[in-house]
């Protein structure tokens, strides 16, 4: 398990093994992060495999759904960019290019769960 951990982001990316994947569904990370308005982002302590750069986006190899509890942003993906407010949840799904961020005005408060399976 990779853990990191500050006063503003607290991660854990679990090593699921082929045991884990026999329930269908695998977690493979779940976290928070607190953007203070005018704050980089995505923070640079970010885990390698995860880590963006949000003018180029990026594709990821599983779900995640990410729950925006405070602030605003945006979000984009092929289709278009979209505003992004409190209580907003968004489904990523593996293979498709996305991005996202808070408007440096406001920061946000991100939660997030990464997984994949066959269930999924």
């Amino acid at each position: 398990m990779n853990i990191t951990q500050s006063p503003n982001m607290r991660t854990h990316y679990l090593i699921p093994n082929k045991s884990d994947a026999l329930y269908g569904c695998v977690v493979n990370g779940v976290g928070m992060q607190d953007v203070e308005p005018h704050a980089d982002y995505p923070i640079n302590n970010h885990p390698t495999g995860y880590m963006f750069d949000t003018e180029r986006g990026r594709i990821l190899q599983e779900y995640q759904l990410l729950y925006i509890v405070k602030g605003s942003g945006k979000f984009s993906k092929s289709s278009g960019t979209y505003d992004i407010s409190q209580g907003t949840v968004i489904l990523l799904r593996p293979g498709v290019w996305h991005s996202y961020k808070p408007l440096k005005e406001s920061g946000w408060c991100e939660f997030f769960i990464g997984f994949q399976g066959e269930l999924v």
